[in-house]
């Protein structure tokens, strides 16, 4: 039983085992048993080498080393393993696991795994770990070079000592440089020679990856070798920009998806650490520009200075030169100047300075600067047209030019040139450069072309502020510095004395302390308001009130405040007449008749404005007369609106007439003073116009701009007033009329309530009587005296005030519009007479106040329905019997013929019989044949 479950757990183990008998010795061991794992693995048949040696059945067993473990143990009977060793024959490859036993006295024991996929696995991960850690060192090759050469080649390095690559070959275009590791020099050299790049890297796209792991299409390769090996192409490359090529040998069986895809990874970290030096080598190149740039502005900030002090062209020009060479450090440059029509040039070669002209006509960049007034860059001269050589031919030849022309004005009044003895010399930064020296010396052209100018206009300047109207100074800090002749005047001062006097100390105590502060201000340069309104002091004490502007100048090289001052005085005592006018003019406000306002309209113009001679005129139909007058006799004017008249032309255009010389105005009619000057002011109502204020003056170009002001004012309040006046006497109107409508409808409701047939009675919510007409007084014998302190239910019979209620208690409330019901009232005799009564609800201000009730008599009506209803019973019965009798005749019809065709039938039968019985009796039986004679009439009879 124990060797039957030996047998079943040998044959069905995992492991693999095989059982040996030393043979010959104990130097060869005979297969005498074996399971079933041994045939699986080794691919063997049981029955094919039981029996055989085992030399015989794996060859390569004494090269495996294991023939020597079985001698060993044989002869020690020490158990042993053989680690994990590879074994290869014609036949079998693999990886085995062995521990081997003696079994007894010449019988050994192998114990074993195939463990050729766990070893496979082993050196995967191995071999992802070796290039995990090239890929590791590649990256912090990346992060820490900052020389890209060093970089490319240590990447190279790397790959080959940490992953095992055969060789690592990196080519970048430009600039052409070749990286490599493993390759011999010879291989290297041969790379570089022209169309001898390997085929497979020709055409790469960015991020390709190409895999030649056919080593028959490489024999002509400049990177053939005669070991099998596979190469790994890739495109360095950053998004669509392609730097070059990274190509890697390995063995056949090294080229999987994995390592295909780590050196994808690595190709793609190389592209991008790439163009990261590329942009870290862009960005010194441009920091270097920059600062070159920036050196140049400060060096140019100096040039700026001493250019501000120069005032002939000369003097420019030398500056210039000697900027290009000390502080542009251009050996080759010059300064042209536009004279006419000449190019004027001083040229710098070196150390020396020429002098050259030529015609502006004639073709050269210089022309084509100078006629588009823009740069003009060439970064190759032997391309460029218009390209000519200076004076200087022969001893240099300059590859690259740079022209800029100096403005003033939008016109080119010079030119600065530079060039160079190389190609694209300069960049955009040299071309800011030399355009901020040309603005800085178009800027300086226009500062002469300005000083000029001022010295000229400086003389007409100070004769125009010496006889200007206005007040005009010039102070530096507190210091005035300049006064005009109109100033002295307004002051009572001399020129000199003003001149002495601190500007502080003109004005009125209450403005110091402010005009302290915004001088101190405009003196530091800092906003403050540019427009006052101050008092200042006369000499003689008394104050006048001005208006001054303030702005800041340039005066002999200082901060200085330019004022203009006019005397406001004349204006302000105007701003105080228009208000007193305005608060005169609240009084038409009070004013109730067209009389008052024209007399206050003349009082304000005579003691507050102070005029004297005064008109106010009405229009009235189709002329203008006169209402009232100050100041002169009192003529009663009547100017038809069709004949002449300043006045009348002023109602016509419904504007105001301003005469200066009545004496030549062909409208002029002369009243009662010789005028010689007017002034007509309409006054408009509702766009027509109501009356004309008119003023005279008995000198010419009497009124200003201020009167007309005033009396257009007065004007609008006049025309205010009698606008609300007119408003008040159209509501009256109004007023009046609706009260006559109301008046005319009360005549017209009551006549049709006293006329109505019906009764109508109004009660408020308590049910007392609070009106009624003559038909409800005459049906319910009201006492006029006493009726009016009645309730309504007083006339509601007893037995109905039940009703009443539970009628008023399901309509619930008063304000559901006209409610109709019956109802019997106890009429002036007493009696209870039908009525139909409509209840409707009076609100006022949306509250129910009262009930109206329209009352019908309804006993005719009544008495005419029972009598109708009567008839139609009456009717009704009538044709109740006519039926019936109808239905009679109809059965006694049905009847008879019913009886008729069931008699007439049996008789007919008795008939015939008859017949043959008169047919068989003898005819001298007398009484029977009477008998049936008489049967046979009577038959006969009943059948018609």
């Amino acid at each position: 039983m124990i060797m039957e479950d030996t047998e079943i757990i040998f044959q069905n183990s995992k492991s693999c085992i095989v059982i040996y008998k030393a043979i010959d010795n104990g130097e060869d061991f005979e297969i005498i048993d074996l399971n079933k794992a041994v045939e699986k693995t080794e691919q063997v048949s049981r029955a094919n080498i039981i029996g055989k040696r085992v030399t015989e059945v794996f060859p390569g067993v004494e090269e495996f080393g294991l023939l020597d473990v079985f001698r060993r143990v044989l002869r020690t009977g020490v158990p042993e393993h053989h680690p994990e060793s590879h074994y290869q024959d014609h036949r079998l490859s693999g990886w085995r696991d062995i521990y081997v036993h003696r079994v007894s006295g010449d019988k050994i024991a192998a114990i074993y795994e195939d463990v050729t996929e766990r070893v496979r696995e082993r050196e995967e991960i191995q071999y992802l770990n070796r290039l995990l850690h090239a890929i590791r060192n590649v990256n912090q090759t990346i992060a820490i070079e900052q020389d890209s050469s060093v970089m490319l080649q240590k990447i190279c390095e790397a790959l080959v000592e940490t992953n095992g690559y055969n060789g690592c070959w990196i080519k970048l275009h430009e600039p052409d440089r070749l990286y490599t590791c493993g390759f011999q020099e010879e291989q290297k050299i041969r790379v570089f020679l022209a169309d001898n790049t390997p085929k497979c890297t020709a055409g790469l796209k960015p991020r390709e990856i190409r895999v030649c792991d056919d080593p028959k299409t490489c024999e002509d390769c400049v990177l053939y070798s005669e070991h099998e090996q596979a190469v790994l192409v890739g495109s360095i490359s950053y998004l669509d920009q392609v730097f070059g090529e990274m190509l890697v040998t390995a063995p056949l069986d090294r080229v999987q998806e994995s390592e295909v895809g780590l050196f994808r990874e690595v190709v793609g970290d190389v592209g991008f650490a790439v163009h990261s030096h590329r942009l870290a080598e862009m960005k010194a190149k441009q920091d270097e520009v920059v600062k070159r740039y920036y050196d140049g502005l400060d060096k140019l900030l100096g040039f700026s200075n001493k250019v501000s002090r120069l005032y002939t062209v000369e003097e420019i020009a030398d500056l210039t030169l000697d900027a290009l060479r000390c502080t542009l450090n251009y050996s080759h440059g010059g300064f042209i100047a536009v004279e006419g029509d000449m190019f004027v040039a001083e040229v710098l070669r070196g150390d020396v300075v020429n002098e050259y002209s030529q015609s502006i006509h004639q073709t050269s960049v210089l022309k084509r600067a100078f006629q588009t007034k823009q740069t003009q860059l060439v970064p190759d001269t032997r391309v460029d047209p218009d390209f000519i050589l200076g004076p200087a031919e022969g001893i240099y030849h300059p590859y690259s030019e740079l022209c800029v022309p100096v403005l003033r004005d939008d016109d080119v009044v010079a030119l600065i040139n530079v060039e160079v003895e190389r190609l694209d010399a300069f960049s955009s930064y040299d071309v800011k450069l030399v355009e901020t020296m040309a603005n800085i010396l178009s800027s300086q052209y226009s500062t002469i072309d300005y000083l000029g100018r001022l010295q000229e206009s400086e003389h007409k300047l100070t004769m125009i502020l010496g006889e200007a109207l206005d007040g005009v100074s010039v102070n530096v800090d507190r210091r005035l510095v300049y006064v005009n002749q109109a100033l002295c005047n307004m002051l009572g001062y001399t020129r000199e004395e003003l001149l002495s006097m601190d500007v502080i100390d003109l004005h009125a105590p209450e403005y110091r302390e402010g005009v302290k502060e915004y001088t101190s201000m405009r003196q530091k340069r800092e906003a403050a308001p540019g427009r006052h309104v101050v008092k200042l002091l006369r000499k003689d004490g008394a104050q006048v009130d001005v208006e001054y502007q303030v702005s800041l100048i340039d005066w002999m090289g200082e901060t200085a405040s330019l004022t203009y001052v006019r005397d406001v005085s004349e204006r302000k005592r105007f701003e105080v007449t228009l208000q007193t006018l305005h608060e005169s003019a609240l009084a038409f406000n009070e004013i109730d008749s067209y009389e008052d306002i024209i007399e206050e309209s003349l009082n304000i113009l005579e003691k507050i404005v102070g005029y004297r001679y005064l008109t106010f005129l009405r229009v009235e139909e189709e002329a203008l007369v006169t209402a009232s007058t100050r100041g002169a006799p009192v003529l009663d004017l009547v100017l038809p609106l069709s004949g002449p008249g300043i006045t009348v032309r002023a109602v016509r255009e419904k504007k105001t007439q301003q005469v200066n010389d009545t004496s030549i105005d062909p409208d002029f009619v002369k009243g009662s003073t010789d005028s010689l000057s007017e002034l007509a002011v309409p006054v408009i109502v509702e766009d027509d116009v109501w009356a004309v204020l008119n003023v005279e003056s008995q000198e010419r170009d009497a009124f200003t701009q201020e009167d007309l002001i005033l009396v257009e004012t007065l004007s609008s309040h006049v025309s205010s007033a009698v606008s609300r006046m007119m408003d008040q006497e159209n509501r009256v109107k109004e007023a009046l009329m609706y009260q006559r409508m109301i008046e005319a409808s009360e005549k017209r409701y009551r006549t049709l309530v006293e006329s109505s047939p019906d009764l109508i009675i109004e009660h408020d919510l308590e049910g007392n009587i609070v009106f009624y007409n003559e038909a409800a007084e005459r049906f319910l014998g009201f006492d006029p005296d006493t009726s009016i302190e009645m309730n309504v239910l007083d006339v509601v019979p007893p037995e109905y005030l039940g009703e009443l209620e539970e009628r008023s208690r399901k309509r619930g409330t008063w304000d559901m519009g006209v409610f109709s019901y019956e109802l019997k009232l106890i009429n002036a005799s007493g009696e209870l007479v039908p009525v139909l009564i409509n209840s409707t609800p009076i609100q006022e201000n949306g509250t129910v106040k009262s009930i109206l009730l329209m009352i019908r008599n309804v006993s005719e009506y009544k008495r005419l329905q029972n009598e109708r209803t009567e008839a139609l019973l009456d009717a009704r019965e009538a044709k109740i019997r006519a039926e019936e009798a109808e239905k009679l005749a109809q059965l006694k019809t049905r009847f008879m013929s019913t009886a008729t065709h069931e008699l007439r039938t049996p008789l007919t039968v008795i008939q015939g019989y008859l017949e043959l019985l008169k047919d068989t009796i003898d005819a001298n039986t007398e009484s029977a044949n009477q008998y049936l004679e008489i049967v046979e009439r009577n038959t006969m009879r009943l059948n018609k």
